[in-house]
């Protein structure tokens, strides 16, 4: 379920894409735990806003998904808005 509520991490550590039948994900090193952010073929706007940055940087996302996984602390949709500084 996602959660529309803003939150903020700070993001230490990035890495490579990876893809999947759903679409694609990079998962973040954060100050709050391991993030998955997530795209598709048709959407891979936040994937790479978080790639053109450099870490240290703030994220900020206006939604969020907190998963059934344990290797993640939360998901980034690709329908959410982030914002990076």
């Amino acid at each position: 379920m996602v959660v529309m509520q803003s939150i903020t991490f700070v993001v230490k550590k990035i890495s490579p894409i990876k893809y999947v039948s759903k679409g694609a994900y990079i998962e973040c090193e954060t100050d709050k735990g391991k993030i998955a952010i997530w795209g598709s073929s048709n959407n891979m706007t936040n994937i790479q806003k978080v790639q053109n940055a450099n870490t240290p940087f703030t994220l900020t996302s206006d939604r969020y998904v907190n998963p059934s996984w344990i290797q993640h602390k939360y998901w980034i949709p690709e329908s959410a808005n982030i914002v990076i500084k």
